[in-house]
């Protein structure tokens, strides 16, 4: 028996039919559906989830939709960029684009969510999530290269970075959070539920642009696998983080 959901409904109903082999009896039996200290992989909530990425699940090297309640059209860019049981590879000049649907602009609060791996994090020039091709991007989820480190800028500068750098070789899970309406410590950073210095920035998100994974510009790609990806138009607090890192580390491990 799954977990039940508190807020928000399951992600189950959003599951088509064809992938539901994929999400409860996956044929690797590494990826198996299964529960883990008694939390529900799926049991994460839905409560302003406006884009949910199962990658390790969508495998089509075209185009797919979105699990969600919205159904992004997203297209894939790039010929080496291919889906693996754990992911989809990234190998330096591929994206995903999910469209610029409005939804996926919120103004007043946004949380973005990944599950990233690279075996070099400074070959990375910007990380995996980024709201348009260039620095004015409404939001963004990115590694620096020269630290190794994440951030999370909002409306083009406003920046929250971990002071701990990732380690090569290994899984993260990523997460940037703003509400606009608290008037400090209004971006938050987590790395691995490990929350960074939080600063203040108190604009609405008010740029909409074409949403991208994998891709900041032209030559400044994303080099590793992107497991999957959630964007919610509220601010999820640490403790849901926390929830969100927990119930799927399983995947990663």
């Amino acid at each position: 028996m799954r977990t039940p959901v508190i807020d928000g409904q399951s992600i189950e109903q959003f599951i088509p039919a064809n992938l539901r082999d994929m999400f409860y009896r996956h044929p690797m039996p590494k990826y198996k559906y299964a529960i883990h200290n008694g939390l529900d992989p799926y049991g994460f909530s839905t409560n302003g989830l406006v884009l949910y990425l199962p990658l390790w699940a969508l495998k089509n090297n075209v185009a797919f939709k979105s699990v969600d309640a919205y159904k992004h059209t997203v297209t894939v860019s790039g010929a080496t960029n291919l889906w693996q049981p754990d992911g989809r590879l990234f190998a330096g000049a591929e994206k995903i684009t999910c469209g610029n649907n409005a939804a996926l602009y919120p103004a007043k609060h946004v949380t973005v969510i990944t599950w990233v791996y690279s075996d070099d994090y400074a070959a990375v020039n910007y990380m995996s999530i980024v709201n348009g091709d260039d620095d004015s991007a409404p939001y963004q989820l990115r590694c620096r290269s020269t630290n190794k480190d994440v951030q999370f800028c909002i409306n083009a500068g406003h920046t929250t970075s971990m002071s701990v750098a990732m380690v090569n070789g290994t899984w993260n899970h990523c997460a940037g959070t703003y509400d606009q309406t608290l008037g400090s410590a209004n971006i938050k950073m987590y790395l691995n539920k490990a929350v960074g210095t939080a600063v203040n920035y108190t604009t609405e998100i008010t740029t909409a642009d074409t949403l991208h994974i994998g891709s900041r510009a032209a030559g400044l790609y994303w080099v590793g696998i992107i497991g999957e990806v959630w964007i919610y138009n509220r601010t999820l607090s640490a403790g849901e983080v926390a929830h969100n890192y927990n119930s799927t580390i399983w995947r990663y491990q």
